[in-house]
């Protein structure tokens, strides 16, 4: 094989990969369900993720990490904060307005902390527990120069109700939620001050207020039905890019076999992560766990996240709401790749607000080379058969052509990192 030609890929996909990657997600699905991160069903599926690494890299070369996380922590701030939000609502309306403007704050500090920086800063006040991030190594044949990190997450979500029951009507209410949330706290504290000036309840304060104020509990009292305790089968979001990463791993170890191992200098980490659904929380740990590792060796990380058709595809040039930039160039090259290969349909795009973060997020914060091949369409259209996040989320949502398009995709960027190295 021509290594040297961008359009010969060390990985020729047929479709006994593609049913292997699909049958690999149902048979976690059937046997490790619900896959919340620190439960049993999330630590037998690492466990048989792991079980399948060390058939492809080896025991010696196929670790798993512990590390604690608050798994609640992540999506169950939502009532609280309302509640929080009502109540300081109702101080405002009886003018104990320095009441209601820590209140509101409060609200504020949960949401920005929580949801949009995923700081976890008020995890502690919800039961901790124990994920697993499980990785392989394929060594090269020669010394190691770089690192290609390439990833999934193993753990499921909680199903998003808004979401599954109507899509617009999430957007809306998330958009409108936080938007009146914050437009209050702003309220609250401009009528504080002038209170403090003036030594009297401000004027702009009247009756316009009650108004405004039912406008924005009809927006944000819908959040309080933002998630159930039910978990989703998690297949497109994330089981499938675990499934890709180990199809690759094993075509990797095949042409060793062989005698045909392309990658003299590219060391191939096969990572699959917990707790994504809880923040990144496994990308985290590990990225801080091994963030000299990962800075003295250069590295990159090829991470995949709910994966569902080609359609409406993208590589990812900032993540974590788009407060964290990641790679352009890689972003761009990825995506270069895959419209010679024949995928016109992937894009790049800027991590939207609202969005969330991919694993990738948390290489990027140290500064590791990192994309997300992420895969949620977002068009009205697309919106109205949405699974993500939902209870269909299952092998029958996901269309073959997207498992040959990482596939490939991703051995062409491993061959001319390779190339580039030699």
């Amino acid at each position: 094989m021509n290594y040297g030609n961008e359009n010969m890929k060390i990985l020729e996909v047929d479709k006994k990969q593609i049913d292997d990657v699909l049958e690999f997600c149902d048979y976690i699905v059937d046997n490790c369900h619900p896959r919340l991160s620190g439960t049993p069903g999330c630590k037998k599926a690492a466990d048989l993720i792991e079980d399948k690494m060390e058939k492809i890299c080896g025991k010696d070369n196929t670790s798993m990490e512990e590390f604690k996380l608050h798994p609640k922590a992540f999506l169950k701030w939502i009532r609280p904060t309302i509640l929080i939000y009502i109540i300081s609502s109702i101080f405002l309306l009886i003018r104990w307005i320095e009441i209601a403007t820590i209140g509101y704050l409060l609200a504020d500090a949960l949401l920005i902390g929580q949801f949009v920086f995923y700081s976890g800063i008020f995890d502690f006040l919800w039961p901790e527990a124990t994920g697993y991030n499980v990785f392989g190594k394929i060594e090269p044949e020669g010394e190691v120069k770089q690192q290609i990190i390439i990833s999934g997450h193993h753990d499921a979500a909680y199903v998003f109700n808004l979401m599954d029951k109507s899509p617009i009507l999430y957007g809306i209410s998330m958009f409108g939620g936080i938007s009146m949330l914050f437009f209050t706290t702003i309220v609250s504290i401009v009528g504080t001050l002038m209170k403090w000036v003036q030594q009297s309840y401000p004027v702009f304060l009247g009756t316009w207020l009650h108004y405004f104020l039912i406008i924005a509990v009809l927006f944000i009292i819908p959040l309080w039905f933002f998630t159930t305790d039910r978990v989703t089968p998690g297949v497109g979001d994330n089981l499938i890019a675990v499934g890709i990463v180990l199809e690759m791993g094993k075509a990797l170890v095949q042409l060793k076999a062989a005698g045909d191992y392309p990658l003299q200098n590219t060391r191939i980490i096969l990572m699959s992560f917990d707790g994504e659904e809880a923040g990144t929380r496994g990308a985290r740990a590990y990225a801080r766990a091994h963030k000299d590792e990962l800075l003295d060796l250069k590295t990159y990380n090829f991470n995949m996240d709910g994966l569902y058709s080609v359609e409406g595809i993208t590589f990812l040039e900032s993540d974590l709401n788009g407060t964290i930039k990641l790679d352009k160039e890689m972003a761009q090259e990825c995506t270069n790749i895959a419209h010679k290969l024949g995928y016109p349909e992937v894009n790049m795009m800027k991590f939207p607000f609202g969005g969330g973060a991919t694993d990738a997020a948390q290489f990027g914060k140290i500064g590791v080379t990192a994309t997300s091949f992420f895969g949620v369409e977002t068009t009205l259209k697309a919106l109205d058969n949405m699974v993500y996040h939902s209870p269909r989320d299952t092998t029958d949502a996901i269309d073959p052509k997207v498992i040959q398009a990482s596939l490939e995709i991703m051995s062409v960027f491993i061959q001319k990192r390779e190339e580039e190295i030699t």
